[in-house]
């Protein structure tokens, strides 16, 4: 895992930004320790197309798509490709 800074992302004046996949991840289940974003979160946000390609590949049938996918929505993620989603300017 990188140490370096984490994109920028929106939120109200308070940085609330609801969960984080991170946490969406520390509450599911036990199970989920084999996921691929738990190994290398950085691939999700990574500069290459082809990267961000195989994170959407990772991410095609995983038990929290749907919950990652409305937690980036609902904090209006400029960045990423969580639950197999490219970029806000592709949606």
């Amino acid at each position: 895992m990188s140490t370096g800074s984490a994109p920028p992302t929106t939120g109200d004046e308070t940085g609330n930004h609801g969960e984080t996949v991170s946490d969406l991840l520390n509450a599911a289940p036990s199970t989920t320790a084999h996921l691929p974003c738990r190994r290398d979160p950085d691939l999700w946000f990574a500069e290459k197309p082809s990267d961000l390609e195989r994170a959407k590949r990772l991410c095609g049938d995983c038990p929290i798509r749907s919950e990652c996918l409305t937690g980036a929505l609902s904090r209006g993620e400029p960045w990423g490709s969580g639950a197999a989603r490219s970029s806000s300017r592709e949606r």
